[in-house]
């Protein structure tokens, strides 16, 4: 055989064995490249289950927000906002005279979150109290710029189908390693299941996986081929479960890590000073006001860090100088305007534990349970069916 003979037949066969792959990851786009569509069957199961659906964090669990808290809105008098930071807090955290929605979504600013806030009360009369965290740790406090102007219409999901996706950004997509790698995963899956042809169905010939159970009963589908069967994803108040990623076993290397001078928490306070965003200040104290018109007001916190993080900062001779100046601003600002924040980054304060985390910055719901419970005995109550907050300051 001629060299050049034998290099056409080396390469025809690794095409021919790369087929394969590229035909099943086609398979697999029609339904992981459409966050329309995703977002769309994904609403219309938990509207009428009340399940958790998993998608993946990309545009479609954005749009199923936005599609869930449109449904919602007829039935709450309260949003939660922010980011993934507050997205397990659950609406039976808050006593009867609140009822919210979680509308906090991964990666999403405080100024995204002020610019939500004020459509939704500008549109929203039945809305009254608004929940707004604000996080020194991932710098939404610091960001500059002002609050965009957004629109919370129902989005048109038809507009965002897979014909807008071009064949050759599918094909790119078919025969990218993150899409080989997880091409393996499923395989995989499909070995280890006991019913290998549905499994097979499920993944390939299925915009999502079958209904199934949880642990505790709670009904849930997976509108994602990844990270199956876990139980992940988004309950029917908005809140994630966060329960496809591992809790945290030890502290101590990950507060280190924290600590060193080229991580996003120490660069935040390094590159600010520590001091707080004005505008942002400004607009809260505005929609204070608004809300507290209607009728409701603003609950403002500070979200809970792994236990012993957060001194760890304080007792940093550089960044405990610009932490503390964020926490003097914010107690400055809070007796200005006569507002209530509640500081719960310190979350061993509310004996929340180190596996009641999965990271530095990201609390489960037990230690959520357990700091919203001592702020409804020890700083707001319930008085005749309304909510009474203390004197302004910082909690």
């Amino acid at each position: 055989m001629s060299p050049r003979r034998y290099c056409y037949t080396l390469l025809t066969a690794a095409l021919l064995s790369l087929l394969p792959v590229l035909v099943l990851n086609l398979m697999l786009g029609r339904y992981t490249m459409d966050d329309g569509n995703k977002a769309r069957l994904a609403a219309e199961w938990q509207r009428t289950s009340h399940g958790i659906a998993y998608l993946p964090t990309s545009g479609s669990d954005a749009l199923f927000k936005l599609e869930r808290l449109n449904d919602e809105l007829p039935n709450i008098n309260a949003v939660i906002f922010g980011a993934s930071t507050a997205q397990t807090i659950t609406a039976d955290m808050f006593p009867a005279p609140i009822r919210p929605y979680n509308y906090a979504q991964h990666g999403h600013g405080l100024l995204n979150a002020i610019g939500e806030a004020e459509v939704i009360l500008d549109q929203q009369p039945q809305v009254r109290w608004l929940v707004l965290p604000l996080d020194w740790s991932i710098g939404f406090l610091f960001d500059e710029g002002t609050p965009p102007v957004v629109s919370l219409d129902r989005p048109d999901l038809a507009s965002k189908a897979m014909k807008q996706v071009t064949m050759r950004e599918r094909l790119i997509d078919a025969m990218s390693y993150p899409r080989i790698e997880g091409l393996a995963l499923i395989f995989a899956d499909i070995i280890r299941a006991s019913n290998k042809r549905g499994a097979f169905r499920e993944y390939f010939l299925q915009a999502a996986g079958d209904e199934y159970r949880c642990a505790d009963g709670a009904l849930a589908r997976d509108f994602d081929t990844l990270k199956r069967g876990r139980c992940a994803g988004l309950r029917f108040d908005g809140s994630a479960n966060f329960a496809d990623s591992d809790p945290v076993g030890d502290a101590s290397p990950l507060i280190a890590n924290a600590l060193v001078a080229s991580s996003k928490y120490a660069g935040n306070l390094t590159r600010t000073r520590g001091a707080p965003n004005p505008v942002i200040l400004q607009r809260i104290a505005a929609l204070t006001r608004q809300a507290e018109q209607r009728g409701g007001g603003v609950i403002l916190f500070m979200p809970p860090l792994l236990p012993g993080m957060d001194q760890a900062f304080l007792r940093h001779p550089e960044y405990g100088k610009y932490l503390n100046h964020t926490k003097d601003e914010l107690r400055a600002w809070a007796q200005r305007e006569q507002l209530v924040i509640f500081d719960a980054s310190q979350s061993e304060r509310f004996a929340c534990s180190v596996s009641e985390f999965i990271d530095q910055h990201h609390a489960l719901s037990p230690c959520y349970r357990k700091i919203w419970a001592d702020y409804w005995k020890h700083v707001a109550h319930v008085e005749s069916g309304k909510i009474v907050l203390p004197a302004e300051g910082v909690y």
